[in-house]
């Protein structure tokens, strides 16, 4: 009787475990220790500028997709690392068809790189993208309410 006592404790013991186990593999933990304040749908002039952030992937829309990435922040301030282009967008759309790329795609910052060489890392300087890691300068930002002041500019949360 004793051992059959000892061996269902075990089988408690390690049913508990293999539970903590599970659950700590399938949480929602991705990883990300930034601030999570940021995380939503963010709305700027009457919904034509959108930024989308998500445990630090982000998107932003000018009309149509424009850009995506992942980011980090520290202190009040988010590094933007870019990753895509969509190649459809108005604001960049007569660039790509100068080189002669397709319209209406996602094109990688590397093969962008590739592709566009000097000419590309010029264009992304400009934009205050560092043409070897493709981070952008940190912008300051801090939420408010529903409110997100993030550079010069103040979206609100949708």
């Amino acid at each position: 009787m004793k051992g059959k006592k000892i061996f269902i404790a075990l089988l408690v013991v390690l049913a508990v475990t293999a539970g903590i186990v599970l659950a700590g593999c399938l949480g929602s933990d991705d990883g990300f220790n930034g601030d999570t304040a940021l995380n939503g749908t963010w709305v700027r002039w009457s919904g034509t500028s959108i930024l989308q952030f998500d445990n630090g992937n982000f998107d932003y829309f000018e009309d149509t997709p424009f850009y995506r990435g992942t980011y980090t922040t520290d202190n009040g301030r988010v590094i933007e690392k870019w990753t895509h282009i969509y190649s459809g967008n108005n604001r960049v759309k007569n660039t790509f068809l100068e080189f002669g790329l397709e319209t209406n795609r996602w094109y990688s910052m590397s093969d962008l790189k590739s592709l566009g060489g000097a000419y590309f890392s010029y264009i992304i300087f400009m934009e205050g993208i560092d043409s070897g890691t493709f981070e952008k300068d940190p912008i300051s930002y801090y939420v408010q309410g529903n409110r997100l002041y993030y550079g010069e500019a103040t979206y609100t949360r949708q």
